[in-house]
């Protein structure tokens, strides 16, 4: 492949893949530095005319009325039903909010519902674990496979090149040791 076309190839892809990799970076660090992230929490509380049974449409049901009176949308993602003790709770997810549903420890006909409304820092730690739509799942994907292609051909680009080629293998060489030290230092 001719230099020139490499090189444009690089630099468009690095630009494209740049803002997606500094959300990674920016949440990543700031996890590992044990910034964790939060939500706002809200709980409402409604009595039924039946105790939870279980039935998943019937209990996505009760939280869309309870949201729906306050203003807020239906989460968007999966709802998960588990049996609690002689009852049932719900866990249902969203971008824009989760609810969990679960009947009132005093009084089995009541249920309590906790919407959790995300902030702007949960929802990307949410993108960088995977959490995120398909369409953005696919999409940090590709960027995978650019910065894949970027990092080959920075080290390609450096090892043709004379003036750079012993940079380039001390560089490489320093980064696998230290590589395999932090391995070894962190899982051994």
């Amino acid at each position: 492949m001719d230099r020139r076309i490499l090189v444009k190839l690089h630099l468009i892809m690095a630009a494209v893949a740049l803002p997606l990799l500094l959300m990674f970076v920016i949440t990543g660090g700031l996890y590992t530095l044990e910034y964790k992230p939060s939500s706002s929490k809200n709980e409402y509380r409604v009595t039924m005319s039946a105790p939870l049974d279980g039935n998943k449409e019937k209990m996505k049901d009760v939280v869309r009325q309870v949201l729906s009176e306050h203003g807020l949308d239906a989460p968007t993602g999966k709802a998960k039903v588990k049996r609690s003790g002689r009852s049932y709770k719900m866990k249902w997810s969203g971008k824009n909010h989760s609810a969990n549903l679960r009947a009132s420890s005093r009084d089995k006909m009541v249920a309590v519902i906790e919407v959790k409304t995300p902030s702007w820092y949960n929802r990307l730690m949410r993108l960088h674990k995977g959490k995120g739509s398909d369409l953005f799942d696919m999409f940090a994907i590709a960027m995978s496979v650019f910065v894949t292609f970027i990092l080959l051909t920075g080290v390609w680009i450096g090892l043709k090149t004379a003036a750079y080629k012993t940079l380039t293998i001390q560089a490489l060489g320093l980064g696998s040791a230290l590589f395999l030290a932090m391995v070894i230092a962190a899982q051994f």
